[in-house]
């Protein structure tokens, strides 16, 4: 299953595990709509599109290859289109994806092989951007969401590209497009990355507790706010 919000409506989506369980809030969590994809198969995560309020873009593994591959709506999910058909992005809990910010035709989406891949028109086509990653080594868990995240304080053509893994936290910028593991930080389960305004980044792990970054990743410190991602795990 998975949970994901978009970047400007702030509206909800959830899924289960079952084919046809996608659902949208639009009041913070007090009602849900079911907005399942009429040709059956799951959905693993939802993306929304920053410049395009009711734009989304899905994964979803379809009961037959012809379904699956990603899925785009242009109107809050009520409809659906398929973009690009492919069994690539995987059956996963762990799936996300990232629409740029500035850019809204560059997105991100992690891969069945514990890669990356890019598209860099709207999701139409898809290329690997995977070097650098020991994608043997990355596995899933329950408390790992290999959610991608974006840093939308760097520059468009050298763009900051966040990857939580099992192994640690890992960042590529662009044009480049190689992953370094940020070794400064624990090599262990990240669970997760935020990016906020300020060139303010915070880093979750499992055993280690938060980290902060105020100068936008180039140094970490252990955050006194560890009872954030305590209480957050035993929730």
């Amino acid at each position: 299953m998975f949970a994901s919000i978009h970047p400007t409506t702030e509206h909800l989506f959830f899924s289960s595990d079952m084919s046809l369980s996608l659902l949208r809030s639009t009041d913070q969590g007090e009602t849900w709509d079911p907005i399942a994809n009429p040709i059956p198969g799951t959905a693993y995560y939802v993306a929304g599109d920053p410049k395009e309020p009711y734009t989304l873009y899905m994964n979803q593994q379809g009961e037959t290859t012809r379904a699956s591959g990603i899925w785009k709506s242009t109107d809050n999910g009520e409809t659906w289109m398929q973009i690009y058909q492919s069994e690539e992005f995987g059956i996963s809990r762990s799936q996300s994806g990232v629409v740029d910010p500035d850019n809204n035709e560059v997105i991100y989406w992690t891969a069945a092989d514990m890669g990356v891949k890019r598209s860099n028109n709207g999701g139409k086509s898809w290329e690997d951007v995977s070097l650098g990653l020991p994608k043997e080594k990355i596995k899933h868990n329950y408390y790992h969401c290999h959610a991608l995240e974006i840093d939308h304080n760097s520059l468009v053509d050298e763009r900051l590209i966040y990857y939580p893994t099992n192994l640690g936290l890992y960042r590529m910028q662009e044009p480049d497009s190689t992953w370094e593991l940020i070794k400064e930080l624990p090599q262990c389960t990240c669970i997760d990355v935020e990016v906020c305004d300020g060139d303010v980044i915070y880093v979750a792990f499992h055993d280690h507790g938060l980290f902060r970054s105020i100068d936008g990743g180039k140094t970490f410190f252990k955050s006194r706010k560890d009872w954030m991602v305590k209480s957050l795990l035993v929730s």
